[in-house]
């Protein structure tokens, strides 16, 4: 693999392929399909429990699959991921069995273990007993059968370990929640618990639905070394955790949590349900915010009236700069699972504002990124004081005529429904004067959306570049 320009951490590219050779030709495919100049070096996670009947080949079968990948074992993170997990893996009774093998014969430069087989036998026991109060039942007594029927104790982790390491492989201890998201608490107990059972990376991914699940995951590597700095006896440090929040808002975890992690899970495919990134957009972001990461002003906030064209223009300009682009209504509407229409007919314009505050909080406080904002962001005072201190704002403005124009087909934008259903027309002319000196009292640079000028992209790009000097 190639010497890295910056200290960047590997891309580890997920492969589910459903036979052998699928890996190998996705493996050889993207190796010489990579461009010499790059900087990243790259691991490929070959996913073994989607090979088509994996639950029902044998011993030998499976044996032949490790003896056709040893070719690749420097660059691979082995993963045989069960069904309890979001995997496809359901001979529980074999899995550490299969693990040995693997370890035996293929010697991984990684391999993923699923630490709730050890969890019961040893960790915090703060940890177990918050298990038993918040799991479900079902997702329990799945978990717990799990547990009993592969019969592993401890020593026999222990060994696995020790005989891991003579290999000169690093053991992943991964937990996944894919029911219902767990508190802060309990998140860093799962930690803890990683840690107490001695695994070379510790890696927790999580579903999540509220920006606050996200906030809850960003903060475990900050909350575990400031555990670490109170217990001198702690011995890992932040290089040595990986996190993931699961959906479109966890893209935001995978770009900005792992700086300093082992390796960033990417995709081969584009993106993915579960927020991983294509592999060739995480090298072209990574790479803008090492650049752009100490500018005075890191981030874009698109801001304007609704209709105005925010995403379209955030879209364009992101790509120009090659930065992560963030489009918050769309964020929010993917972690409420319903339109921002339905939520703000379901829980009221309050509950949304503050969702809203909540998710602009934590993009002000990652990046560099490009962000299109809602059209009442502006509304609260301490959103124009999180945007005004974390970035430039661009205001995107056109006529009335124009945004009627832009508007005819969006029957359901909220606060338009007197509009659309009335036909009151006065509704939209006073909402838009009422915002027009908002967006332009807080803005950094104003932009007319009347005539389209390539050249507007060029000016907010000025003015960002003006603050890395």
């Amino acid at each position: 693999m190639n010497s890295l320009e910056h200290d960047r951490p590997p891309l580890a590219i997920t492969l589910t392929e459903d036979r052998v050779e699928g890996f190998i030709e996705k493996i050889e495919s993207i190796k010489k399909s990579k461009e010499i100049r790059s900087s990243f070096n790259y691991y490929f996670e070959c996913r073994i429990d989607f090979i088509k009947d994996i639950n029902k080949m044998g011993k030998e079968e499976f044996i032949a699959i490790l003896n056709a990948l040893k070719h690749y074992r420097n660059i691979l993170i082995f993963t045989l991921r069960t069904k309890s997990e979001g995997g496809h893996f359901s001979k529980i009774d074999k899995y550490f069995e299969y693990l040995n093998l693997a370890e035996d014969i293929l010697k991984p430069k990684f391999l993923d273990v699923e630490a709730k087989f050890f969890m019961e036998y040893k960790g915090n026991e703060e940890s177990k007993e918050l298990l038993r109060k918040m799991d479900n039942e079902k997702f329990l007594r799945k978990m717990d059968n799990a547990i009993y029927d592969s019969k592993i104790k401890p020593a026999q982790l222990h060994d696995f370990l020790k005989k891991s390491h003579k290999n000169s492989t690093k053991v992943i201890g991964s937990f996944h929640i894919i029911d219902e998201p767990k508190d802060k608490k309990f998140l860093f107990n799962k930690l803890l618990d990683l840690y107490n059972l001695n695994f070379d990376i510790l890696k927790i991914a999580s579903i999540s639905k509220s920006v606050e699940d996200v906030k809850n995951m960003l903060d475990l590597p900050k909350d575990f070394l400031e555990y670490k700095k109170a217990n001198p006896n702690i011995a890992f440090d932040k290089k040595d955790i990986i996190i993931i929040s699961m959906g479109q808002l966890g893209e935001i975890t995978r770009l900005y949590s792992n700086e300093n992690a082992p390796f960033i899970f990417v995709t081969e495919k584009g993106k993915s349900k579960i927020g991983q990134i294509f592999y060739k957009d995480m090298e072209k972001y990574l790479s803008a915010i090492d650049k752009f990461k100490k500018s005075k002003k890191k981030n874009i906030y698109i801001i304007g009236f609704m209709g105005v064209g925010k995403t379209n223009f955030g879209n364009i300009l992101s790509k120009k700069l090659k930065l992560p682009f963030f489009d918050m209504d769309r964020l929010l509407e993917d972690v409420f699972k319903m339109s921002v229409e339905d939520y703000f007919s379901k829980f009221g314009e309050e509950a949304f504002r503050r969702e809203e505050a909540a998710l602009l909080a934590i993009l002000s406080e990652v990046g560099p990124c490009v962000i299109s904002c809602g059209g009442g962001i502006v509304t609260h005072k301490e959103n124009i004081f999180i945007m005004k201190k974390s970035g430039i704002i661009v205001e995107l403005y056109a006529s009335l005529y124009t945004i009627k124009y832009n508007l005819r087909h969006s029957y359901k934008r909220p606060l338009l429904k007197d509009f659309f259903e009335k036909g009151e027309v006065l509704t939209l002319k006073k909402l838009f004067i009422e915002r027009k000196d908002m967006y332009q009292d807080i803005s950094d640079i104003s932009i007319s959306r009347n005539k389209r000028v390539k050249s507007d992209f060029d000016r907010v790009i000025d003015l960002y570049l003006s603050y890395l000097k």
